[in-house]
Formats: structure tokens, C-alpha cells, sequence
């Protein structure tokens, strides 16, 4: 019998006034999550995906960050490039992942989401990690 690591789910925001865009996120499932203490590594990172048409969409820009408990700082390295707006929002995106769970991530935004957008998509993911992760 094989063991879950991680749990995907799909979900599409519209937002007020820019077209409908996806959220592909995978996250460690709730018992491969170490909440012993605050700076606890966990070990089985958090991937997201956003664009308009989800995984049909190419790769756009691409981060991936990793907390460095004992300096209390996060690192990340450009995977993929893209345009230099969507560079930025993947950037801030992957970092408050990577602080608020203390966990590596994997963030990508692609295509023609809007910059516009960025509270409504980052809003989202949070709640979706939240859901995901109890």
C-alpha cells in the first residue's frame, strides 16, 4: 500500500474584471506536517501553479524558495523566466509561502494573468493552503 504524501486541488478564480484564471495547488498532506515547534522543517513542499488555462498553459516563471531555519532568512533561485511583472508576483508569491509554512516551495504564474489581480490570487492560495493543511 502506498503512502499520500501530498494532496492537489484545482480551483478557478474570476476575479471582477479580468478573465478567470486556475490554481493548481499541492501541498504535504496534514500528517506529513511538523508542527513540533515553529521552526520546524518540513520536508515535502508546496507546489503551485496559476495561469488561465492551468496545466495546458507553458511554463512561465518558476521559483523555488527554501527557509533557512537557523539564519531565519529564505533563499530562492529563478527556475524559469518570464516577464519581469510576473517574475516579481512569483517571487512575493513563493516567499510568503516559503515563511508563513516553513516550507520549500515551487511557484509558478503563467500566461496573461494580470498583476492587477495579485491580491485576489494570493488571497486564494492562502486559503487553499489553509484547507488543505488541517
Amino acid at each position: 500500500m502506498s503512502e499520500n504524501f501530498t494532496k492537489t486541488v484545482v480551483d478557478t478564480v474570476t476575479p471582477a474584471f479580468t478573465d478567470p484564471f486556475q490554481v493548481i495547488l499541492t501541498t504535504p498532506t496534514p500528517e506529513h506536517i511538523d508542527r513540533s515547534s515553529p521552526e520546524a522543517r518540513n520536508r515535502v513542499p508546496i507546489t503551485c501553479h496559476i495561469s488561465q488555462h492551468g496545466a495546458e498553459d507553458s511554463l512561465g516563471c518558476l521559483i523555488y524558495s527554501i527557509p533557512d531555519a537557523r539564519r531565519k532568512q529564505i533563499y530562492q533561485t529563478i527556475l524559469n523566466n518570464s516577464e519581469e511583472e510576473l517574475l516579481d508576483a512569483t517571487k512575493r508569491l513563493s516567499r510568503l509561502i516559503t515563511s508563513k509554512y516553513n516550507v520549500s516551495s515551487y511557484v509558478s504564474i503563467s500566461g496573461n494573468v494580470a498583476i492587477d489581480d495579485s491580491i485576489v490570487y494570493i488571497k486564494r492560495v492562502i486559503e487553499l493552503i489553509e484547507a488543505q493543511m488541517q
